[in-house]
């Protein structure tokens, strides 16, 4: 048994009376992280899923990104 991290997405919308004062419309900020790991009881175990390689496969890569979306 194991609970997987797989996409956790935040964002902010910067208020309007903020992005008047620095003459913009909107601004949004926004970040995303991909396969964070795993909640399990294993010990030492890259990951808990079944694959090619088996019970204890590697990991996949996390995954960041950060997003910006200004309105003008």
């Amino acid at each position: 048994d194991y609970l997987a991290f797989r996409e956790i997405s935040l964002s902010y919308r910067v208020p309007e009376f903020l992005t008047k004062k620095m003459a913009m419309n909107s601004l949004e900020l926004s970040l995303t992280a991909q396969n964070l790991g795993y909640l399990t009881a294993a010990k030492y175990v890259y990951s808990p899923e079944p694959g090619a390689s088996g019970w204890g496969g590697y990991a996949l890569p996390r995954v960041f990104m950060l997003g910006l979306n200004v309105g003008l």
